[in-house]
């Protein structure tokens, strides 16, 4: 796993000055019975030859002489990307090293290119793994073994921090020209905003292998991640028509169930707090625990033997909350999360249905969905129109609401989300007594 790494880290150095891709571009679809195998190293080795071909047709924008690194070679400059080489000119004995793609006008392996979204990527490969199971780091997408039958293997994994990916990657490994060693080549994606920002190809020189060893070393690691589920990717759908109502099972915070958590619990996770309350009146005693933007509340009976959760509240920080829901989030990215009846959604900032835009006024409600037997009896997703500020603020509150139990229990899990100029400013996690008349 450490060779993985190194390489990973590299390709993230090399790209870090890219820019941020547009959103909303337009995506060719490509139907190839290519994308159902994994990548090959012949399959890099033909579009590294296109590439070359494409540089000598190209306006070269800097001297490769002067722009040279002891670890990736002479830097060749075009306006579709760079291409790393072994020597400061093209000629016969210079070696193609690795190409960093960093326009849209650079088509690379399966016509990919800089803007296609993850979606359009992990379309583009096999992907054993839709749901994205693995840890909060890591899943991977296919493990390919042919070395006992052809000398070929191969993996694809993404690289994340929770909900968000930031790279994805795909390896190859073929048996090269000396009959021992074996080439790694493969292709990586750095995402930035839900969009390739950049796509590096590598492993262009055959004379550079590794071991057996060391390919049987990268796949055990990518065989350990692809056993793991201790984390999954969650489905979003910008109607709304393809993800559940709010559940208990949401009931998830830094990837902690909450409903069943100790205060060891989010101190092992979140560190020592800053700051502890606790206070007594006379049946129970109450205790707050304080971190940078997080509060957690428990509540200890005389008969308890450990406090037991009842509520939270966050309002900064990176960690996650139900559905990978994160402070700044945009209200869109949110409502896609969950169900949606009303087809209620932003564009351009502007609350609107798909079929009409409505006016909207402070206090203003729209029901996202309601299965209960009356008005706002759970299980139901309600949108409220708050407040307009004096400053222009636009404060919108959605609250999702869910039974935790059967009704006899009388107790409703609540998941409130505040937002200021459709960003998530406030999440908080709470139970109520259902009111039953």
């Amino acid at each position: 796993m450490r060779r993985i790494f190194v390489w990973l880290l590299l390709c993230v150095w090399g790209c870090v000055c890219v820019g941020y891709p547009a959103i909303g571009l337009a995506e060719e679809t490509y139907n190839d019975a290519l994308f159902n195998t994994p990548l090959s190293v012949a399959e890099i080795d033909a579009w590294a030859a296109g590439i070359l071909a494409q540089a000598q047709n190209s306006l070269l924008l800097n001297n490769p002489a002067e722009s040279y690194d002891p670890y990736e070679g002479y830097a060749f400059e075009y306006p579709f990307g760079t291409l790393y080489m072994s020597k400061p000119a093209h000629g016969p004995e210079t070696v193609l090293l690795k190409v960093l793609i960093t326009d849209y006008l650079g088509m690379c392996p399966r016509g990919l290119t800089r803007g296609n979204s993850l979606q359009t990527l992990l379309a583009s490969y096999p992907n054993e793994n839709p749901s994205l199971r693995g840890d909060y780091n890591f899943a991977a997408l296919y493990v390919f073994d042919q070395l006992a039958q052809n000398q070929t293997a191969g993996w694809a994994w993404v690289h994340r921090n929770g909900q968000d990916v930031t790279l994805m990657q795909c390896a190859a490994y073929a048996l090269s020209e000396n009959g021992r060693t074996y080439r790694d080549a493969g292709v990586v994606y750095v995402l930035e905003n839900g969009g390739a920002s950049s796509i590096t190809v590598y492993g262009l020189n055959s004379a550079q292998t590794i071991s057996r060893e060391e390919v049987e070393e990268d796949l055990a690691n990518l065989r350990q991640i692809q056993a793991s589920d201790a984390y999954v990717s969650y489905t979003s759908d910008l109607k709304g028509e393809e993800v559940p109502i709010f559940e208990r099972e949401d009931f998830r915070f830094a990837n902690i169930d909450v409903l069943g958590a100790t205060p060891r619990d989010f101190i092992e996770k979140l560190g020592a707090p800053q700051n502890v309350e606790e206070a007594f009146d006379g049946q129970a005693k109450y205790i707050k625990y304080e971190w940078s933007g997080i509060d957690v509340h428990f509540v200890q009976l005389p008969e308890d033997k450990t406090p037991l959760f009842e509520s939270l509240r966050m309002a900064g920080g990176v960690q996650e909350g139900p559905r990978g829901l994160r402070i700044g989030d945009t209200l869109d990215s949110v409502l896609a999360r969950f169900c949606n009846t009303n087809d209620l959604a932003v564009l351009d900032g502007v609350l609107t249905r798909f079929a009409d835009i409505d006016d909207w006024v402070v206090n203003s409600k729209a029901i996202l969905y309601e299965l209960g037997e009356a008005a706002e009896y759970p299980p139901y997703g309600i949108l409220t129109y708050e407040n307009i500020t004096s400053a222009g603020v636009v404060e919108i509150a959605v609250r999702y609401a869910t039974l935790l139990g059967d009704e006899e229990s009388g107790t409703v899990g609540m998941l409130r989300l505040s937002f200021e100029n459709n960003r998530l400013q406030e999440l908080m996690l709470y139970m109520m007594e259902l009111d039953i008349e």
